[in-house]
């Protein structure tokens, strides 16, 4: 998952020279990591205006902005829907009994096991992604017109046409380390968020943002790779975001759950398998953390909190699990 430090200065500077880019956006996907995680069941194509269609008829849900009279554009059944928040994507995903895929399930959908740097092989092809267009072709197209494009496990439509929701907050990589420039140069800091919602130092890692994948029709061919994470707010409705959703068990979810059910063994395991998902998911961590403080795993659970503190030190919550994790306290 993500790319060695060599790949990301490779694709920054073939990216650069003909675009303006920097190369912070590059250096979000490392550290690389290999991440073994179960099997998942995921969307072959991003949801369709035909289906959100058939979501807003049957909830009565708010369509979106660019629809008139409750009905899509003419000729866009089979595009993809766009001008759709993230709650509007999670009211979907759960209406037809699925959720948002972790940044891990996404990119392990698209890139399958070798690592490849597009969902069919390691050089880009322009005959099998809808990207880089400008003027009157930058326009979404249906999520079936690049065949070619398929990911070896045949999702669709995984790069360009719209990027993609994710359920990761737009946050470094385990052992991410800055590269380019020094904090408070413009380069790529991590971004403190205090209890008021103040962001402080250079914000190229915003938590409160989420992390969206595969990039658009518009984005660079340089950002449109199984890797790239680009990021955007959470209320953002725009007409180059769409989503896909996974239809497989959410473990933070079960280990939350079996916390409840007194079953700390159980939720134990469920915990680490969330936290390979994603190892940086504010939520995902604090769950975490109290499973393990409960389970009498101090060190681990202690580490989780020290992690979300270094993004948001005002978090009084953590501040207190803190404390009672090395006050050894694994009372309820």
């Amino acid at each position: 998952m993500g790319s060695t430090d060599d790949e990301a200065e490779s694709f920054f500077q073939a990216t650069a020279k003909v675009n303006l880019v920097d190369a912070n956006l590059f250096d979000r996907e490392t550290p690389q990591r290999t991440v073994m995680m179960p099997e998942i069941i995921i969307d072959k194509y991003p949801v369709t205006c035909h289906q959100y269609l058939e979501f807003c008829t049957a909830t009565r849900h708010q369509c979106p902005e660019n629809w008139r009279s409750g009905r899509y554009p003419d000729g866009q059944t089979n595009h993809p829907v766009t001008y759709v928040t993230m709650q509007d994507a999670l009211a979907y995903c759960k209406w037809v009994g699925g959720r948002l895929p972790y940044e891990s399930e996404w990119e392990k959908a698209a890139r399958g096991t070798d690592g490849r740097v597009y969902p069919w092989g390691n050089q880009f092809d322009p005959n099998c992604a809808n990207v880089d267009k400008h003027g009157a072709e930058a326009r979404t197209q249906s999520v079936d017109a690049y065949p070619d494009g398929a990911s070896p496990y045949g999702c669709m439509d995984v790069v360009g046409n719209v990027m993609e929701w994710t359920w990761d907050q737009n946050v470094p990589y385990p052992g991410f380390k800055d590269k380019h420039r020094k904090p408070g140069a413009g380069g790529m800091t991590v971004t403190i968020i205090s209890g008021g919602g103040q962001v402080t130092e250079n914000p190229v890692f915003v938590p409160t943002e989420s992390t969206v994948r595969g990039g658009s029709y518009q984005t660079v061919t340089g950002l449109c790779r199984c890797a790239s994470r680009l990021n955007t707010s959470q209320k953002m409705a725009a007409p180059w975001l769409g989503f896909r959703c996974v239809y497989s068990p959410d473990p933070a979810n079960a280990a939350r759950e079996m916390l409840e059910a007194g079953n700390i063994k159980a939720a134990v395991e469920r915990s680490r398998m969330a936290l390979i998902l994603s190892p940086t998911h504010p939520a995902v961590s604090f769950n975490a953390g109290v499973t393990f403080r409960y389970a009498k795993l101090f060190d681990e659970a202690a580490d989780i909190w020290q992690r979300l503190l270094a993004s948001w030190p005002d978090d009084a919550d953590a501040q207190a699990e803190l404390s009672r994790c090395r006050r050894k306290d694994s009372s309820r």
